[in-house]
């Protein structure tokens, strides 16, 4: 595992090149917009701070990608010429998880009304996620770089 979680970092700069990183960075700016709109037409009430609501929301985000890199590990074909048997199905579930990691993101920026800290953590959870999502397609196909 821990092999995937360095060669993940490393593609995080090839992930710069990744459509679908760019997409889902248009959508995080679309929702950090609307996010911010809305703290300004509704202001939030004066109440303390839970600092336990904003760590559990941004460990939900680092979640996503340590389950996509589990994933392509299990996947990954156990003979080195050869595909695995389920190539179609994992790789259909990691397209879901990338998904799902955009929602989280979006969720977080929108509950914490688009706070550029969040905002910027979001960012960075999405390019780790277009790492992972490499990485794991990699390890599933068994077409490594």
């Amino acid at each position: 595992m821990l092999f995937m979680l360095r060669i993940s970092v490393q593609m995080m700069a090839l992930a710069l090149l990744m459509p679908h990183l760019w997409v889902g960075a248009l959508g995080l700016g679309v929702g950090t917009y609307l996010a911010r709109r809305r703290a300004r037409m509704f202001p939030e009430p004066q109440r303390p701070r839970v600092w336990t609501r904003s760590a559990a929301s941004l460990l939900c985000m680092l979640v996503v990608p340590l389950a996509m890199l589990a994933g392509g590990l299990y996947f990954s074909p156990e003979n080195p010429s050869g595909r695995g048997a389920h190539e179609q199905l994992a790789l259909r579930g990691l397209h879901a998880l990338a998904v799902l990691e955009l929602g989280v993101c979006l969720l977080v920026v929108w509950r914490q009304r688009g706070r550029p800290r969040v905002v910027l953590a979001a960012a960075l959870a999405m390019w780790w996620t277009a790492g992972a999502y490499a990485t794991a397609g990699m390890a599933i196909t068994n077409t490594w770089l």
